[in-house]
């Protein structure tokens, strides 16, 4: 939801502070003191570290609004402002900022409990002309102290008690009597007893530590508890006075920190983090496990559909139901991602059996508004993963296999294969240093000649992107066309190939041929980059991907209109796979059709009478007759150009005509 303006919100947030609490500074510098604090939550947000935030609840207490009601009043007015962040995040920076608020809290109160510890100290050192007087102070801070207190004698009889204590225990005024150990939990009754009796007989000198007390209808209290022997005028303990702070709602903060740090908020499963710790001790530890990684593939449609809120409703149902069917299996569950939930089950043999139950179980629709949705998932299997393995390696893997899966379709499955993941993540792995490897000049273009058949006349020089891989060596052409495949830079890396090429070609007079990806020849800029390489080079030869052009009305197909307009020399490329290239080659003006390299590589080793090499043979004078040529690209020997010339084909390129051209 949007966020109101900063301003606005602290006015809102100071109204509500002055419902709790006295303002202790005019309305104005209270509120601009709260817009500070805001503007620091909004930066820590943005940032996405949350951890800071800690120091603005300190430093509300530190202001002056140290109450509870002060935390609650803050959290209702800043929680449901989220703005631009995501709920997780600024939950995370509120729960750090409760946590900090907290701390001080308590640190305000323990130094009040000194100032009581310090007066009780000071009772006891006065001397006995005096004594009447420090006993009266005593009483007084006794009395009027915030924290609880309590005064009983040495065999555990409750002398005394003030109202902080009965108000915090709910106990009604004067009924607090019998003895001390009546006020503890019965979980730490026999451990409080102990320390009460060491401290009695002189073992230590005090005690201060966090326990549990009970309220008068016996629900548990945390405390933090200082207890202090009083000393008669001889020197000898006499009573035992303890000092008692409610710390409940600082466990509770604290409780939810934690919970936040490990939880996912929306379906309150574990987090990836939290997984991984529970993935990385059984891995440790040896135990025979399966892993499975969900991804949801109707998640999108859903959101885009129906609404967000719809899309969230389907996450937090699919948890349910994933908790309902593996309830008693061993299982841990996690959401890992946006749309995955990932799951850690003692070795099952069957994960195929495991898998059908999880989709017929999410299959049943749930209803958002009169509108039932479901969700089907792809699972990527791990079974009796290596010990020692890393928990972020194995989910690697595992998403890895999902982006495989969910390429052949929807509610998919496969086991992960750990060689092959190995050679995809190197494979990735090198992807995604390609544009540091473009920024350093690694990269280069090379030209291929590309010659007209049988004259062997120059027609063109064919662009060639190539790497020199520091350790890898030159990677050829196919190897970064696959590795552009799996990134964003197709298209700001096709310009700069076709800049490279123009500029060449510039100085040589040959005209030079570009062969666009699918994403380059689909670009709305790809006219200006043309217009660039034309005021570089006047003559200039296009390939676009058939697979681009072949829908009706395609950003492809327009670029190419403007390109004919614009009298560049087009090719179709990737020609000869499919049933519809033919009629895409009659419906679009092209100049030439160049046959996909699988063609070339399958007649080329194929039976001459196949049938494949039959149709590619009868396929070549069909185009032809429309006026196109033909160009067939990869020709490695001789008497393979000449089979090639012989059916049909006008040009060729390939290491039968030359090494490449710098």
């Amino acid at each position: 939801m949007p966020s109101p303006p900063r301003a606005d919100l602290a006015v809102r947030w100071a109204a509500a502070l002055a419902e709790v609490i006295y303002l202790p500074r005019p309305r104005e510098a209270v509120e601009a003191e709260l817009a500070a604090h805001l503007e620091e939550l909004d930066r820590h947000a943005r940032a996405d570290d949350p951890a800071p935030a800690a120091e603005v609840g300190r430093a509300l207490v530190g202001s002056g609004f140290a109450i509870p009601d002060c935390l609650r009043a803050s959290l209702a007015v800043l929680a449901p402002a989220v703005g631009s962040w995501s709920v997780e995040t600024w939950s995370a920076v509120l729960a750090w900022f409760a946590g900090g608020f907290a701390e001080a809290c308590k640190e305000r109160v323990f130094d009040e409990q000194q100032l009581v510890r310090d007066a009780m100290l000071r009772a006891r050192a006065d001397d006995a002309r005096d004594l009447a007087a420090s006993e009266a102070r005593f009483d007084a801070v006794f009395a009027a102290s915030a924290a609880g207190m309590v005064l009983s004698d040495l065999d555990g009889a409750v002398l005394r008690v003030n109202e902080a204590l009965e108000t915090m225990l709910e106990h009604r005024p004067g009924t607090v009597t019998g003895r001390v150990a009546d006020l503890f939990h019965p979980d730490d009754r026999g451990y409080l007893l102990s320390r009460y009796a060491e401290l009695a007989g002189g073992a230590f000198a005090s005690i201060d530590e966090e326990t549990r007390f009970q309220s008068a209808d016996g629900e548990p209290v945390w405390v933090r508890i200082a207890v202090t022997p009083l000393l008669d005028r001889d020197g000898r303990a006499s009573r035992l006075a303890t000092t008692v702070v409610n710390i409940t709602h600082q466990r509770l903060l604290e409780y939810r920190v934690t919970y936040q740090d490990s939880h996912d908020p929306l379906t309150r499963l574990l987090n990836r983090g939290a997984f991984g710790g529970r993935l990385e001790h059984a891995l440790e530890s040896g135990a025979e496990v399966t892993v499975l990684h969900l991804a949801l593939d109707d998640l999108a449609a859903v959101n885009d559909g129906v609404g967000r809120e719809a899309g969230d409703h389907l996450l937090h149902a699919t948890a349910l139901r994933l908790t309902d069917l593996l309830e008693g299996r061993g299982a841990v569950l996690a959401r890992v991602a946006g749309d995955e939930f990932a799951v850690l089950l003692p070795h099952t043999p069957d994960v195929g059996a495991v898998i059908t139950e999880i989709n017929a179980a999410l299959a049943e629709a749930v209803w958002v508004e009169g509108i039932g949705i479901a969700a089907s998932a792809s699972v990527a299997a791990v079974r009796l993963p290596a010990a020692g393995t890393q928990p972020e390696d194995l989910l690697a893997a595992t998403h890895i296999e999902l982006r495989s899966l969910t390429a052949q379709g929807r509610r998919q499955w496969g086991l992960v294969d750990a060689a092959a993941s190995r050679d995809r993540r190197a494979h990735l792995r090198l992807a995604a240093s390609l544009p540091g490897a473009w920024e350093e000049g690694q990269l280069r273009v090379d030209g291929e000649p590309v010659v007209s058949v049988p004259s062997g006349e120059l027609s063109a020089v064919r662009a060639r992107l190539r790497w020199d891989h520091p350790t890898l060596g030159l990677l050829d052409e196919d190897r970064c066309r696959a590795l552009i495949a799996e990134t964003g830079q197709g298209v700001p890396l096709g310009h700069w190939v076709l800049t490279q090429a123009a500029a060449r070609a510039a100085t040589s007079g040959a005209r030079p041929y570009v062969e666009l990806t699918t994403e380059q020849a689909a670009d709305p800029d790809l006219i200006a980059a043309v217009h660039s390489a034309l005021h570089l080079c006047p003559t200039l030869e296009l390939g676009i991907p058939v697979t681009a052009v072949c829908d009706r009305d395609s950003p492809a197909e327009d670029n190419l209109g403007v390109l004919l307009e614009l009298d560049v020399h087009t090719v179709l490329t990737g020609f000869g796979r499919a049933r519809g290239d033919l009629a895409c080659l009659e419906d679009l003006p092209v100049h030439a059709v160049s046959l996909d390299p699988t063609v070339i590589t399958r007649v080329d080793t194929a039976d001459p009478d196949s049938l494949f090499t039959r149709t590619i043979r009868d396929l070549l004078p069909l185009v032809r007759a429309t006026g196109t040529s033909v160009l067939a690209g990869g020709i490695t020997t001789h008497p393979r150009l000449t089979w090639w010339t012989d059916i049909g084909v006008d040009r060729a390129h390939g290491p039968v005509f030359t090494h490449p051209t710098p």
